[in-house]
């Protein structure tokens, strides 16, 4: 897979939502929701879309306000990753 280079990074993610992530640091990504159904089984995925190394495991950022920690990193091979997050902190979340 080839790499995108700077400038085609600076142009993808120009238009991106800008999110905070504790620790004082915003990042710009795409939130991103999909839905699989394996045989009857539906499932449902949310990740930030950005730039290779903005976000790691364990870092928790804010999405509409609510505070989600990133579970897992899928690097693209593009200098771009999927954050898959999980609901952080409150009464229902599953991490606080």
């Amino acid at each position: 897979m080839f790499k995108l280079s700077e400038s085609q990074l600076n142009r993808m993610f120009k238009s991106a939502p800008v999110f905070s992530v504790e620790g004082g640091k915003s990042i710009r990504a795409y939130h991103e929701i999909t839905t699989t159904d394996e045989q009857g089984v539906i499932t449902e995925s949310e990740f930030l879309f950005c730039r290779e190394g903005d976000l790691n495991q364990g870092d928790v950022v804010i999405v509409d306000g609510e505070r989600f920690k990133v579970q897992y990193v899928k690097r693209n091979g593009d200098n771009t990753s999927d954050c898959f997050i999980a609901r952080a902190g409150g009464t229902h979340a599953r991490y606080r």
